[in-house]
């Protein structure tokens, strides 16, 4: 779903890009191969690092390879179950998961990644709606495969609109009913009125990133001086107290408490990814041999404040929460590897 018009001409203009240039980059460096792995050897060799710059090129040769396979799923799902709409809903969703989880597994295993997650929630026997951190264009999968996928929950997400431009989210997550959002659009009401409306869809739940983009002490600099101009001081003294996360934009979160009949509220923290918060840092190498730490907590929906101002301050304070694990106050108790997961 949109909150805006995607006309056929300007979708399939922007899918014959975006997909033209996935396939072009695959093929190039599927037939170049031999040519960067040697040379990125090379440049490791010198530098006497971690096997970066290989390695670098190992995960973006991954991320292609993996679109590919994705836009294959699509495809099948589309041939074998086009006429019958509950099998489409059901198999895009399974084809979502696989393109994610064998995504995630090839970037870790390249990466080496070592993702250490603890929950104090209960997955599984009632719908969520779970409020995650965001720092890195890596940290969208942790929801989807330590509980959409570990637990076969069919979870709607809230994503910017420049999302679009990777063509298995376009073409898998916009026959689902995820939502695309258009940030600065001048119609917040119109915007933050979609996302409520998405609790009432008969799914499992909802996943939201409501600090509204990728952290970075520069972004959240650019957020507190908004807050500021705004007169939003009780924000700006918040966020003197917590510096490792962005003040949450409470509109969504809002707007999906107030029409939720049932769902409990889980919180996603997490640190690690820092150092990646663009395509460009995870390719240099910010990520290899990194330790994640993940954490999820969750409030039952008969504990969820009633009013709207409490659950204001309910929030502040669960997100401060986050702020304190990502700052490392909060420390892990236990590890887990990744999750599996049968996707037949």
């Amino acid at each position: 779903m949109r909150t805006y018009p995607d006309p056929f001409l300007r979708r399939w203009s922007r899918r014959s890009i975006s997909i033209g240039l996935v396939m072009l980059a695959f093929l190039t460096m599927l037939l170049l191969s031999p040519v960067w792995a040697v040379a990125c050897g090379i440049v490791d060799l010198i530098s006497r690092g971690k096997v970066a710059t290989l390695r670098g090129m190992a995960f973006v040769f991954c991320y292609a390879y993996h679109e590919m396979v994705g836009l294959a799923l699509c495809l099948w799902v589309w041939l074998r179950y086009g006429r019958d709409p509950r099998g489409f809903h059901d198999g895009m969703f399974r084809a979502q998961y696989v393109w994610a989880k064998r995504l995630a597994e090839a970037s870790i295993r390249v990466l080496g990644l070592r993702i250490h997650v603890e929950s104090d929630y209960t997955f599984g026997d009632r719908r969520v709606i779970l409020a995650a951190r965001h720092t890195s264009i890596a940290d969208t999968l942790v929801p989807m495969l330590y509980v959409c996928i570990a637990h076969r929950l069919n979870l709607l997400y809230v994503m910017k609109r420049e999302l679009e431009w990777d063509p298995c989210i376009d073409i898998a997550v916009s026959r689902l009913p995820h939502l695309f959002v258009v940030r600065g659009s001048g119609d917040a009401a119109r915007e933050i009125e979609a996302i409520g409306k998405l609790i009432e869809q008969q799914e499992d739940g909802v996943i939201i990133f409501p600090e509204g983009t990728r952290y970075s002490p520069a972004k959240r600099d650019r957020v507190l001086r908004k807050l500021e101009k705004s007169g939003e001081k009780d924000l700006v003294n918040w966020a003197g107290k917590h510096t490792n996360v962005i003040p949450l934009r409470t509109g969504g979160m809002q707007a999906l408490l107030e029409r939720n009949r049932d769902a409990d509220v889980v919180f996603c923290a997490h640190r690690g990814f820092e150092n990646a918060s663009s395509f460009r840092e995870a390719f240099n190498g910010s990520l290899i041999d990194a330790d994640i730490y993940v954490k999820f907590w969750g409030v039952r929906f008969e504990d969820i404040p009633a009013t709207r101002e409490e659950r204001r301050v309910w929030l502040l304070e669960q997100w401060g929460r986050v702020d304190d694990f990502a700052a490392g106050r909060i420390q892990p108790e236990r590890k887990s590897a990744p999750a599996e997961v049968s996707t037949d």
